[in-house]
């Protein structure tokens, strides 16, 4: 069946490579999900609520397909396309349907399935690997297990290759273009970020590390190892919002996801690095760098940034102050006023005679007209 007379089923180099990297996302995720799921039904070989996990996992996949099907009904379309479709809705639809169509873009943004998928695909993935750790299950599999901490380790790291994959799927920029750059930035730092969360994590290995942590201590590290598979919900719902880099970017938006990455990942992550290195004398992890790093880096581009973020704050403080402004002026407008104004009506919309008198009839009627519009 055809579609904006294009027909769907059409054998192109684009689809083709659209369809691959489903099928990739989609084996690395039920991949994922599965050898997640193993660790639960070895520790529990007799009990079948682990393979509810499995329910899940399938939701997850379902979701991920219409995404990327959804994604490529969008990354077809050219651009005379999209702006042909946003005249034509401009112009059939009302005051009050435009201002509706408006208002869900400028807050979802262009792909609000993209970081709606996503939310679902990393709220299983953290309860997955929180109940692993809380539960001990990997410390008491025995060494012959196939499942292993390095098992454990290659299933999160899953994750790096899910979100390329991911992203890869939303846009259709040419390799060398500002925007592929832009994109591929995003990927590169959020795979650092996903390795240094598996590093992190390892620290509850008791067989690698041979320690034992009190539970303030192990709740916190599983809670801000977790927050960094969340981080991309972020980063996802600022792609939305930009069209993958065919709009610009919100500045406070950007500001946001940096802070979130730099209270929520570097800096703790470096706390408890240097607290085992130095109390408890840890070796130290080379991610230690990586962090500080990132802290200084954040530190001077926000430096940089900051006149053009105030300026997009104030911008908005100021649009929502002349508000009230604005209906408080057209409530105590007096009559002299309203007299001017209508006389420059009078003197922009009615043509003089050639001897420059106005009728006393026409200068009335205009007068009125004026005063009825005001």
């Amino acid at each position: 069946m055809a579609v904006n007379g294009v027909c769907p089923f059409i054998l192109t180099r684009k689809l083709v490579f659209h369809t691959l990297l489903t099928l990739v996302l989609i084996l690395a995720s039920a991949t994922q999900g599965a050898i997640l799921n193993l660790f639960f039904i070895t520790a529990a070989p007799n009990d079948t609520r682990p393979y509810f996990w499995f329910l899940a996992d399938f939701l997850v996949v379902m979701i991920f397909a219409l995404t990327m099907l959804r994604s490529y009904s969008h990354w077809k379309k050219s651009d005379e396309q999209l702006v042909k479709r946003k005249s034509y809705a401009k112009h059939s639809e009302s005051a009050k349907q435009q201002s509706i169509f408006k208002r869900y873009q400028y807050i979802l943004g262009y792909h609000p399935l993209g970081y709606i998928s996503w939310m679902f695909y990393s709220f299983f993935l953290i309860m997955k690997i929180a109940m692993i750790f809380k539960f001990e299950i990997v410390n008491q599999l025995s060494e012959e297990s196939f499942l292993t901490p390095q098992v454990m380790k290659m299933a999160i790291a899953l994750t790096a290759l899910v979100f390329f994959v991911f992203v890869e799927g939303h846009y259709d920029a040419a390799r060398h273009s500002m925007r592929a750059l832009y994109i591929a930035n995003l990927v590169k730092n959020y795979t650092f970020e996903i390795f240094d969360a598996i590093t992190f994590l390892s620290l509850l290995f008791v067989s690698e590390t041979k320690m034992v942590f009190s539970f303030a201590f192990e709740n916190t590290i599983i809670s801000f190892g977790c927050i960094t598979l969340l981080l991309p919900n972020i980063c996802l719902y600022k792609l939305s919002q930009n069209d993958y880099g065919r709009v610009r970017s919100s500045t406070i938006l950007a500001f946001i996801y940096t802070m979130l990455h730099l209270f929520l990942v570097n800096i703790p992550y470096m706390c408890v690095r240097i607290y085992l290195w130095v109390m408890m004398r840890e070796p130290v992890s080379i991610f230690l760098v990586k962090n500080v790093l990132n802290i200084l880096l954040t530190l001077l581009e926000s430096t940089s940034d900051f006149p053009e973020l105030r300026v997009a704050v104030l911008h908005k403080l100021g649009y929502a102050a002349r508000q009230p402004e604005n209906s408080e002026c057209s409530q105590s407008d007096d009559t002299n006023t309203l007299n001017k104004s209508s006389t420059q009506q009078d003197d922009e919309h009615i043509e003089l005679p050639q001897n420059g008198t106005l009728p006393h009839r026409a200068k009335t009627n205009a007068r009125t007209s004026a005063e009825q519009s005001v």
